[in-house]
């Protein structure tokens, strides 16, 4: 019905069955766009991911300087008796740059697709396994290489960022590690015969700063094996012995030798490596004395011989 006028808007409405549209009343502002949410939620990813790479280079820093002032460096010999130098330190500049493309390119790896989902991020992961690449002398591509081996096992990022951001020697390398990565998995069993060529084919055709960086991926998956199944656990350190230790001591690769072996023997024999890990402290003090009177008359000897003198 009009009165003298038009209908209003609510009226034609409620004639056709429609609802009013709703206006706003006294100039109110409407409410937040999802593109304002969208750029809230990117503004506080962005200052995580600041907050993560500063984190990174403040535990990096320290230890590359320690490195390139011990002057340590990591030397492999293959199979085929080649010896393969590798300068400890490197280029500070390209580590940082693979910081800057790793840290959020790891945190974009959905949980499911985690190499080692639960654990703890998985940026921090790659950074302790950086910490021990510096520690054993690898050089800045072996470095950034290993920041990104997740990120690139998991697809969120290319081998086209990681060759125009780092350059192609790094890509190269990275491509490696997660051929790497994937070759054990197509071998059905790992009998002696099975590993020891899986082992000789490591070692010939891939770089060996590629196996290195597996060295230390397993390396830190079996400190963290607790919180894995028991069945996980155990074949975790029977593949570690079959073919990763083996390798460590092919490549003289400093403390992960020790370390890889101790690890998975933890694992697979835990009431020996414990019955054995108590007698060696038992046996520790009196060992150290022995060593020491013989040291003490060695010593002895050699002065009251002229001759050596």
């Amino acid at each position: 019905m009009e009165d003298g006028g038009q209908a209003s808007s609510g009226d034609r409405a409620r004639g056709s069955g429609q609802k009013p549209r709703a206006g706003r009343k006294n100039g109110a502002a409407p409410s937040p766009s999802s593109s304002a949410l969208v750029a809230s939620s990117n503004a506080l990813a962005s200052s995580s991911r600041v907050v993560e790479f500063v984190a990174a280079w403040d535990a990096l820093s320290p230890r590359l300087a320690a490195a390139a002032a011990s002057g340590a460096s990591f030397s492999a010999r293959t199979p085929l008796g080649e010896t393969v130098p590798v300068s400890a330190g490197g280029n500070r500049e390209m580590l940082l740059s693979a910081l800057k493309l790793a840290i959020p390119r790891l945190q974009m790896i959905p949980d499911q697709q985690q190499l080692q989902p639960g654990d703890r991020p998985v940026h921090e992961r790659a950074v302790e396994v950086t910490l021990a690449l510096v520690d054993i002398g690898m050089d800045a591509e072996c470095m950034s290489a290993g920041l990104l081996r997740e990120a690139l096992v998991a697809g969120t990022v290319t081998l086209d960022e990681i060759e125009s951001h780092l350059g192609p020697g790094v890509m190269r390398l990275a491509h490696d590690c997660a051929r790497l990565h994937a070759l054990p998995r197509r071998v059905g069993s790992y009998d002696d015969s099975s590993a020891e060529k899986l082992r000789t084919f490591c070692l010939t055709f891939h770089d060996v700063r590629a196996v290195v960086v597996e060295l230390a991926y397993r390396a830190d998956q079996l400190r963290r094996a607790s919180s894995l199944p028991a069945f996980r656990r155990t074949a975790l350190a029977l593949e570690t012995m079959q073919l990763y230790a083996p390798m460590a001591h092919a490549l003289d690769a400093g403390p992960l030798c020790a370390e890889l072996e101790d690890l998975s023997l933890q694992w697979l024999f835990p009431s020996s490596y414990k019955s054995l890990e108590q007698w060696l402290r038992g046996e520790g003090p009196a060992d150290r004395s022995a060593l020491d009177r013989a040291r003490e008359w060695f010593t002895d000897s050699l002065c009251a011989d002229p001759g050596l003198m």
